[in-house]
């Protein structure tokens, strides 16, 4: 049958799938969406039209019109750059923060080359980075001794005597045994199998030649290791230690696109179709960002070597109300609403605590507009952190800091004092996903 060229789109969050100029396609994509939706993931909602639109949610969905021969490859970017429509920025950020979320190296001094950020979308990058890191398996593909049961035709290891009956009572030529082998066959060459051949099959349209050869090249070095037939299970079984390290990155690239693949085909009962050719990646921008920007300040306050700065995240002490509940006599297991701020900085200097409470707000902010666009319930909460930590820990000083994304008309921090009894000092940062 004849290949009909695949659609490539790519959007921003809060974008809507009405933009698409062809009528044919916006319905077909809106119809396959709108199948994906569900509560728990909430990545969808709806534009006045009724038509899909993106939430805070980043990444990739493939879609294949089986009618029409036809896939479909939308990617999702950070909101922050639709203004200008900058996509290879967005892209370069997007990767970047992927980079700490996952502890994965995208861009390696080699890689760079091979990456047009402006003109290939996240999918042929992720295809091209995977396929980078797979070279490091020319060392040669690693084997471990593995109990395996057969049926076979020389007495080794432990004759399993119920299961020797049953199968061979009337071939005495033939022992069903357990023993040991030293083979290609383990949980994490089944990983790595299986990634490249869903991948192969989902990616095919949009491969270059080079490409298509390199992903025929490795199914080719894999074909002894068969695909896993449980990819929860060999996941929790692999272990990438010393030995596999040259397995590590593309292992990661790899388990990231088989739990997500099954993610994306399971999201509702009524979308169970298990299409090999639809798959996804999908992150949320609100933890993406807190991760990101978690993961840069420990790095800074590591680099700064002082023992007495302690620095924790999602920390969860505290409660915001106690006690008596129907009549009954409060005690410590009568606290409800707990206070889990995104970040805790506590420095200690001449036996004194300095406490700094930050949050990390994945929204834009306007200089333009009331309030600068500042949500009054995220002060609320804020200032609810300080007054329980405060009480709690006692600290000489409390420090509240909210971090947004530097955003075309939020280009330098702010400086406010909250109106409470201890005047406590409120900063608020720009933070520049670009330079930092």
């Amino acid at each position: 049958m004849y290949k009909v060229k695949p659609e490539k789109l790519t959007f921003f969050e809060y974008d809507s799938i009405s933009k698409i100029q062809d009528s044919n396609l916006k319905e077909f994509v809106n119809r396959e969406l709108k199948k994906m939706l569900d509560s728990r993931l909430e990545i969808f909602t709806f534009d006045s039209q009724g038509y899909i639109k993106f939430r805070q949610f980043v990444g990739l969905i493939t879609l294949y019109d089986k009618n029409n021969n036809r896939h479909i490859y939308i990617e999702v970017l950070p909101k922050i750059y639709k203004d200008n429509n900058n996509v290879g920025i967005a892209r370069k950020v997007l990767l970047k923060m992927l980079e700490k979320y996952l502890g994965v190296q995208f861009f390696k001094s080699s890689d760079r080359g091979k990456i047009n950020l402006k003109n290939q979308n996240m999918f042929e990058i992720y295809v091209i980075l995977f396929l980078e890191y797979l070279k490091k398996l020319s060392l040669g593909l690693k084997r471990k001794y593995q109990f395996v049961e057969s049926n076979i035709n020389t007495l080794k290891g432990r004759l399993l005597f119920a299961k020797h009956i049953n199968k061979n009572l009337f071939n005495p030529t033939r022992f069903y045994t357990r023993h040991e082998e030293f083979t290609l066959d383990i949980p994490e060459n089944r990983i790595l199998k299986t990634a490249i051949t869903k991948m192969h099959r989902a990616y095919k349209n949009i491969l270059s030649v080079e490409v298509e050869r390199e992903f025929k090249k490795y199914l080719v070095l894999f074909s002894d290791v068969p695909e896993s037939s449980n990819i929860h299970a060999d996941l929790l079984k692999s272990n990438i230690d010393k030995t596999f390290i040259y397995y590590e990155d593309a292992f990661k690239l790899a388990r990231l696109f088989l739990t997500q693949h099954t993610l994306i085909n399971t999201l509702n009962e009524k979308y169970n179709k298990k299409n090999e050719e639809e798959v996804g990646l999908i992150f949320d921008m609100n933890l993406l960002f807190e991760k990101y920007v978690a993961k840069k300040l420990k790095e800074y306050l590591k680099s700064l070597n002082k023992p007495e700065i302690e620095i924790k995240e999602q920390e969860s002490k505290y409660y915001v109300v106690s006690g008596q509940i129907f009549g009954q006599i409060s005690d410590q297991s009568s606290n409800f609403f707990k206070v889990i701020p995104d970040i805790v900085v506590r420095v200690k200097s001449n036996n004194n605590l300095y406490i700094y409470i930050l949050d990390t707000k994945w929204k834009e902010i306007d200089s333009d507009k009331p309030n600068y666009n500042i949500s009054q319930q995220d002060l609320y909460q804020m200032l609810s952190y300080a007054s329980i930590y405060r009480e709690a820990e006692k600290p000489k000083k409390i420090r509240i800091i909210l971090i947004y994304p530097k955003a075309k008309n939020f280009k330098s921090k702010l400086k406010f004092t909250f109106n409470d009894t201890n005047k406590t000092p409120l900063k608020i940062f720009p933070f520049d996903l670009e330079k930092t």
